[in-house]
């Protein structure tokens, strides 16, 4: 079953009249999002539990999930930020420019109300 056939079966079975909002997430969790399986050492796992414990996160599913979207996060800004550094390397600003942000810069603090 392909990922669009699980989305569809999902929707139908959370549009039933009888289904719950709990129930409509679960279908959801259940049929459209992948399952990662990974192994830890137990420190790793004591310290999950703790995040969990402590109401940082719902679940051990939750702070997993939050980990990754972070690290993915942080690896999407750390390449665009190396995308404009070569961008820069390649087309150096002018003189010119830097000037026209330098006094722009200038003007705009000169008109703070400090």
């Amino acid at each position: 079953m392909d990922r669009l056939e699980r989305i569809a079966i999902a929707a139908r079975e959370s549009s039933a009249a009888t289904a719950s909002t709990e129930s409509c997430l679960t279908n959801c969790y259940t049929y459209c999002m992948a399952q990662l399986i990974a192994r830890v050492d137990d420190k790793l796992i004591a310290e999950l539990d703790s995040i969990v414990a402590s109401g940082e996160a719902a679940s051990r599913s939750d702070a997993v999930r939050r980990a990754l979207e972070a690290m993915i996060g942080q690896r999407r800004r750390r390449l665009v930020g190396e995308a404009i550094a070569e961008g820069y390397r390649r087309v150096p600003e002018t003189d010119e420019e830097l000037g026209w942000a330098i006094e722009s810069t200038r003007s705009m603090i000169a008109e703070e109300p400090w």
